[in-house]
């Protein structure tokens, strides 16, 4: 009897543990830090590719960020007619280099077309309905993501926000918001 209360003690102990620190360990929906002054990061080649590709496009309103977790470099556009925003990060997580970018467009159905050139975690939240186009620069996902536009050009809506980081934001609070709603997160 005692060895059954000392184990059903330590396992007490231990998911009391688990759950402390799954309240300790939060994951803002505010990832980003303020706008970088100065220069563009030029040691971020794959960043300096995307901001040429972003320009030759007619990308506008560019800013620049550092992720508030990660030793990441995050800068984001609107294209020109305000109808998506890219997302393009190149930095470390766990000492492990990392770079993706991400397109997304807003739709009137409540969900974001979102095209990316990297593999993630998936969207748990249903808020998106991706497509990948891997190992391509930016001027190729573009290309990409405005084909998906032309099929669904009478139900995108344009961005509203005075900036694309704002605009990002936006769609990652709405989709911490669906995460919420559907019990993956709290």
């Amino acid at each position: 009897m005692l060895a059954l209360s000392i184990a059903l003690g330590c396992l007490f102990a231990f998911l009391l543990l688990l759950f402390g620190v799954s309240l300790w360990e939060k994951h803002p929906t505010d990832a980003y830090g303020p706008p970088l002054a100065g220069e563009f990061p030029q040691q971020r080649s794959y960043l300096v590719a995307a901001r040429v590709d972003a320009t030759a496009c007619g990308m506008i309103d560019m800013t620049i960020h550092r992720h508030n977790r990660f030793d990441v470099v995050i800068a984001m556009w609107f294209g020109p007619d305000r109808d998506f925003v890219v997302s393009a990060g190149q930095g470390k997580i766990a000492g492990a280099a990392t770079k993706q970018t991400w397109i997304y467009s807003r739709l009137q159905t409540g969900e974001v077309l979102m095209t990316t050139d990297g593999f993630d975690e998936g969207d748990p939240s249903g808020l998106y309905i991706t497509q990948r186009v891997v190992k391509v620069r930016l001027a190729k996902l573009i290309a990409a993501h405005r084909k998906r536009l032309n099929a669904a050009m009478a139900t995108v809506l344009p961005f509203d926000e005075m900036n694309a980081a704002d605009a990002v934001r936006n769609i990652q609070r709405e989709r911490a918001h669906r995460l919420i709603e559907r019990g993956r997160a709290y």
